[in-house]
């Protein structure tokens, strides 16, 4: 409740320039009280150089970034962290840079996580302003003993590099990136090209991070380099297609305002206005899909016995709640259990209405999946839609990229079998175009 009232007085004095005041003393208090406390969680006992010279500013940021903004948006550490990292990587701040990873550090962000996420925003800040922050975080590594260099997190190779960067452009920005190529002159197409090679091919593609995470820290940096306003509001629908909410992108927003300051934050809040209006008037996107009200076991149960009902447990949130394992990498809400823990694993998944997976591949092992309730669909790559009904049985072969999931409109559940092969992976990637999915009968 604390932190949807703090979100709502932070957006009126955004929009507005207004606040209702509570009990100035109390209020007070907390701000410095809160704000000392995530200092010391983040930072230790450590005094910033810029307190040495400047106390009475440094205790200003120190207020405004760990009392007042901690306690007005909800943003896990996390995506918190990841956010602050490249926006001061845009910013070139090398001191604030430094301190912000070795406290990603200390609060469980891994190193891999930190890299792949300045990886992510170099097609938009350039190759110069990544090394430099480069220097600055693998300086931090080795200080604190970390083997560079770090794991390779490449997917492509140079024969599919441009064709799975193009498949994930349009599978996030979907008929937008056709029409975008088209309109290129013959002159210029090798920028599209490169878009889709090095931008999202090369770089998209990448272990690690999923594709929310990739996408909030992309509008966060365009946001930060100010000027790149069609190119936010772009990066905003992409945030918005494959899961992330308005609310969030308002607290990564609001994360880097003390570094990108008000004028940026201001026209970033603009761009996510106009987006949201137009996609409300339009209907080109659906309402945000992570659930804030987690549907009952009883409510699915129910919700499924036109479809057939159900004779296995339904499980716990499997995507589309924030936190659940799988969000993410699914469009819209899921439930999973086990039924066999054995040498086998055997589960049970449910498709609420219209959700399905992304496309995925499974890296050394074939699936089996078992449809026993409700209406579904499964579509290996280059091949048509399959309808999926109860008491069909579907072999997903290995290393073959593929979707499943609910018909539109309908409720789904299958069994899901996989071999038990040491070290097999999958490989999460682009969102299933969700205009092609709208279509499906």
């Amino acid at each position: 409740m604390m932190k949807l009232k703090t979100t709502a007085l932070m957006m009126s004095i955004l929009l507005t320039g207004t606040i209702s005041f509570g009990n100035p003393t109390e209020a007070a208090q907390n701000r410095v009280t809160v704000s000392q406390q995530n200092y010391s969680r983040l930072f230790g006992q450590e005094i910033p150089k810029e307190a040495q010279t400047d106390p009475e500013l440094a205790e200003n940021m120190k207020r405004l970034v760990y009392g007042d903004i901690y306690n007005q948006v909800n943003l896990p550490d996390r995506e918190r962290q990841l956010v602050t990292i490249v926006v001061l990587a845009a910013h070139q701040n090398k001191d604030l840079l430094s301190r912000n990873v070795k406290a990603a550090l200390k609060i469980g962000v891994t190193p891999l996580e930190i890299r792949e996420a300045v990886y992510q925003v170099t097609p938009y800040m350039g190759f110069a302003r990544t090394f430099n922050a480069l220097n600055v975080i693998n300086a931090v590594f080795k200080k604190n003993g970390i083997k560079l260099p770090l794991p390779d997190q490449s997917t492509v190779t140079e024969e599919n590099r441009v064709e799975k960067g193009f498949a994930i452009r349009k599978g996030i920005y979907g008929n937008r990136i056709s029409q975008s190529i088209a309109n290129s002159p013959p002159d210029t197409m090798h920028i599209q090209d490169n878009l889709s090679g090095f931008c999202f091919g090369d770089t998209y593609t990448r272990g690690t991070l999923d594709l929310k995470t990739r996408e909030l820290l992309t509008a966060s940096v365009l946001a930060s380099l100010g000027g790149l306003e069609s190119q936010l509001k772009g990066h905003i629908k992409g945030n918005l297609t494959v899961g992330n909410t308005r609310e969030t992108i308002i607290a990564a927003f609001t994360v880097a305002l003390p570094y990108n300051g008000f004028p940026r934050t201001l026209n970033a809040m603009r761009c996510l206005n106009e987006v949201t209006k137009e996609l409300d008037q339009s209907g080109e996107i659906a309402k945000p899909l992570t659930n804030t009200k987690i549907p009952t076991e009883q409510e699915i149960i129910s919700a499924l016995k036109s479809d057939g009902g159900t004779i296995f447990p339904i499980g716990k949130p499997n995507s589309g709640v924030q936190g659940s394992p799988n969000d993410g990498h699914f469009t819209g809400t899921t439930f999973a259990t086990r039924l066999a823990e054995g040498s086998v694993p055997v589960g049970n998944v449910t498709f609420t209405k219209s959700a399905h997976t992304h496309w995925h591949i499974h890296h050394g092992t074939c699936q089996i999946l078992i449809a026993q309730s409700g209406r579904g669909y499964y579509q290996i790559w280059g091949q048509e839609p399959q309808e999926f009904l109860p008491g069909q049985v579907v072999t997903i072969p290995a290393d073959v990229k593929h979707w499943h999931g609910a018909a539109p409109n309908h409720m789904f559940q299958h069994i899901s079998v996989r071999e038990p092969i040491e070290g097999v992976t999958t490989e999460w990637l682009e969102p299933v175009d969700e205009e092609f999915y709208s279509k499906l009968p």
